[in-house]
C-alpha cells in the first residue's frame, strides 16, 4: 500500500536551511561518488556531468584550508546566536591577527551550473557537499528563501534606533560579515532573479562578499546572460552578469534525460477523474485513510501581515482548494508558512489553466517550490494530466523584444512539472519533513 510511505512523526524535524547532512568522507572525491552511483545503477553515466564532477572535485580540493581570514578581520568566537546576529546586535570586534595575505592560497573560483529541469544539478550539488568538510556546509540554501531573508534583515536592521533613513550599505556590509563568519563557501539551489528589488541589491550584496573571501556554487535553469531578462531596468544589472564569469565558472548541463523521472512513480498522489464529484470523492478516501477517518477543524494560520483561513486540518495534514491558495495575492513567504506548518497537504480542483491565468499560474508555481523545498506531501485533484495544466509553449510575434507575457511561467512551468513528477515518487514520499528552509 502507497499509505506505509508515509512515515509521519509527531515531533518536528529539526533540519538546518542551510545545510543537508552528510555522512560521506570529506576525502571522498567528486568524480568517485558520481562513479559509484553510476556503477550501482542509481545513475546514468552522462558526459557533461562527469564534466562538471571534475571542476567541482577541483574546487573542493582548493577549499581545504581556506578561510576568508586573509581578506576580512576573523571575529571573535561568541555564543551562537543566528546568521544575522552581529547585525541586529553589537558589531563583532575583529580579533588581532599577524598573519598576512601572502599566508593563504589565493580565493578558489567558484562554479555556476546551469541546465534545463532534471539534468542533476542538484544532485551534484549534493555529492560536492560529501566531499568538503563540515564547516563548510552551513551556507546553502534555496536562492528564493536566501533574498526573502536578506530583505527582511536589511529591513530589520534600517530600522534599529540610530538607523532609520540609512541606506543599505551599512546593512549589506554587517549582514555579509555575518554570513562569511559561518563559512567561506555559499551553496545556491535555484538562482534566478525575478523582480527588480532582488535586482538591484544582487550587484551589492554579491560584489560585497566576492570581495571578502566569498566562494559561490550555484545551479540555475538559466545561463548567467539570460538572468532577469526583459526585467525593468535590466541595464542596471547586466554589469553583475559579468561579475558573476569573473568569480565563477559558467558551466552547462544540460541533457536529454530528466533524471528526476527515473524514481518509482507512486501514481496514486495525483488523482486524476472528469467530475468534481469523482474527484472529491477520491481525496475524500485519501483524506480518511490518512487521518483514520477524523472529521479535521477549521483554523487560521498567522502569515507574514494577514490571516489565512484553514477549512481542514489534524494532525499535520490540511486540505484546501485550489482557490484559496492561488486566486489570492499570496506569496513566497506565505507558502513557506503553510509548507513549516502541515507535513501534508491536500489539494482540490487544480484547474487546466492557459496564459490568461498568469496570476494563479504563477503562484502556484511558487506554491510547489515551497512546499517541494520543504519535503511537504502534496495529493491534489485535476481533471487533466499534470503535462496539461499550463502551456509548454508560447508564440512570439516577429520582432517581439524582452519577454512576452505568460513567457516566464511557459519557461518556470518545467521546472514545476519535474518537481510534480519527483514528488509523486517513493523516495520523495519518504523524505522527512523539513520545517526550517
Amino acid at each position: 500500500s502507497m499509505w506505509g510511505l508515509f512515515k509521519f512523526s509527531s515531533t518536528n524535524h529539526k533540519i538546518s536551511s542551510c545545510v543537508r547532512r552528510h555522512t560521506t568522507s570529506s576525502q571522498e572525491t567528486v568524480v568517485n561518488l558520481l562513479k559509484t552511483r553510476v556503477r550501482e545503477g542509481k545513475l546514468r553515466e552522462d558526459p557533461k556531468q562527469l564534466e562538471a564532477a571534475q571542476l567541482l572535485n577541483s574546487l573542493s580540493n582548493d577549499l581545504r584550508g581556506y578561510s576568508v581570514a586573509h581578506t576580512t578581520p576573523k571575529p571573535a568566537p561568541a555564543a551562537s546566536k543566528g546568521w544575522f546576529s552581529s547585525i541586529i546586535g553589537e558589531p563583532t570586534k575583529p580579533t588581532s591577527s599577524t598573519l598576512t595575505v601572502d599566508s593563504f592560497p589565493p580565493k578558489p573560483k567558484g562554479i555556476y551550473m546551469y541546465g534545463d529541469v532534471g539534468c542533476g544539478k542538484t544532485m551534484l550539488m549534493d555529492l560536492f557537499l560529501e566531499t568538503v568538510s563540515e564547516d563548510k556546509r552551513r551556507n546553502r540554501v534555496h536562492f528564493n528563501s536566501f533574498m526573502l531573508d536578506v530583505h527582511s534583515k536589511i529591513h530589520k536592521w534600517r530600522n534599529q534606533p540610530g538607523r532609520k533613513g540609512q541606506g543599505q550599505d551599512g546593512a549589506v556590509e554587517a549582514l555579509v560579515g555575518d554570513i562569511l563568519n559561518q563559512s567561506p563557501l555559499l551553496c545556491f539551489d535555484e538562482f534566478q532573479v525575478t523582480n527588480i528589488a532582488d535586482a538591484m541589491l544582487l550587484g551589492r550584496l554579491f560584489t560585497s562578499m566576492w570581495k571578502k573571501g566569498a566562494v559561490v556554487v550555484c545551479t540555475s535553469n538559466r545561463h548567467p546572460d539570460e538572468l532577469y531578462k526583459g526585467g525593468l531596468q535590466r541595464e542596471l544589472f547586466v554589469p553583475f552578469i559579468q561579475t558573476i564569469k569573473e568569480h565563477c565558472h559558467v558551466h552547462c548541463l544540460d541533457s536529454d534525460t530528466d533524471y528526476r523521472l527515473t524514481g518509482d512513480r507512486i501514481i496514486h498522489v495525483y488523482q486524476i477523474a472528469p467530475t468534481t464529484e469523482a474527484r472529491k470523492l477520491a481525496l475524500d478516501e485519501i483524506w480518511n485513510k490518512l487521518t483514520e477517518n477524523r472529521v479535521g477543524e477549521e483554523m487560521t494560520l498567522a502569515l507574514p501581515g494577514r490571516f489565512l483561513h484553514v477549512p481542514c486540518t489534524t494532525k499535520g495534514i490540511a486540505r484546501f482548494h485550489f482557490d484559496h491558495l492561488c486566486r489570492q495575492p499570496l506569496g513566497a513567504a506565505d507558502y513557506g508558512q503553510i509548507a513549516t506548518k502541515f507535513h501534508t497537504i491536500l489539494l482540490d480542483e487544480v484547474p487546466k489553466m492557459d496564459l490568461s491565468h498568469s496570476n494563479e499560474a504563477r503562484r502556484f508555481i511558487t506554491l510547489i517550490d515551497e512546499l517541494y523545498q520543504h519535503g511537504v506531501k502534496l495529493v491534489m485533484s485535476s481533471e487533466v494530466e499534470s503535462e496539461l495544466l499550463f502551456p509548454r509553449t508560447i508564440e512570439r510575434k516577429a520582432n517581439t523584444v524582452g519577454t512576452v507575457a505568460g513567457e516566464e511561467e511557459v519557461f518556470a512551468f518545467s521546472r514545476t512539472l519535474s518537481r510534480l513528477y519527483e514528488m509523486q515518487t517513493k523516495q520523495y514520499l519518504e523524505k522527512k519533513h523539513n520545517v526550517e528552509v
